[in-house]
């Protein structure tokens, strides 16, 4: 079982539009890189982290 460490995360980083309670390290970074190659103005009307995509594709 994972052990999730969550000093690195300030109320700063909480701010993030793909912050989610419980997320790692490693999936903000990744999350964050994403967000940032999605960043103009077409690529943000139908932006979604990627924890949502992951999520949606499930149903």
């Amino acid at each position: 079982m994972e052990e999730r460490n969550d000093k690195w995360l300030t109320p700063t980083l909480k701010e993030a539009p793909f912050y989610y309670p419980g997320i790692t390290l490693e999936e903000y970074e990744r999350e964050r890189e994403y967000f940032q190659n999605h960043q103009t103005p077409k690529d943000m009307i139908n932006y979604a982290p990627l924890w949502k995509q992951k999520e949606g594709s499930k149903n």
